[in-house]
């Protein structure tokens, strides 16, 4: 063993240990954080494993306004459904079997499968557009804070 390298081990060691230690559980959070029964409530309730691989997306922020694209190559508008359900957005959608049916393809690189790709989203998001150009969907958002919600200064009497 290299001269000294039992210290650098024992000091990864307590390095970890620390670390260990001084993380935050969700119980910490749990109690600190008032009024965020929702967030705790959706983040047991998540799925353990979802492919998140397909579609490929960006999602854009310029002040309040949000823009999700969603990359859709051979779809078409009539195949894609953009729904919100509380707050969840999805965007699923799925091909024909006309589309579908088998050509003779030496190569077949775009995808065929059907996909199901969620965002939650706030309650204070509003939807304001949802557009399919050149296998491109985007959806538009905006977050729109009522005043009960934005920031005040409570006058200390």
């Amino acid at each position: 063993m290299p001269k000294g390298s039992h210290r650098v081990a024992e000091r990864y060691q307590k390095e970890k240990e620390m670390v260990v230690h001084t993380l935050p559980t969700i119980h910490d959070l749990n109690r600190s954080w008032i009024g965020a029964d929702r967030f705790f409530e959706r983040f047991a309730s998540m799925p353990t494993y979802e492919d998140n691989s397909y579609p490929r997306f960006n999602v854009t922020k310029d002040g309040d306004n949000y823009q999700i694209e969603v990359a859709l190559a051979g779809y078409k508008k009539e195949n894609i459904i953009v729904e919100r359900i509380e707050n969840v957005l999805s965007i699923h959608g799925e091909k024909s079997l006309k589309d579908v049916a088998d050509e003779s393809y030496l190569h077949r690189g775009i995808t065929r499968k059907a996909f199901k790709r969620s965002f939650t989203i706030s309650d204070d998001v509003r939807i304001d557009n949802a557009s399919f150009v050149d296998g491109i969907l985007t959806v538009d958002l905006h977050v729109e804070i009522p005043e009960e919600k934005k920031p005040r200064q409570i006058e200390i009497t």
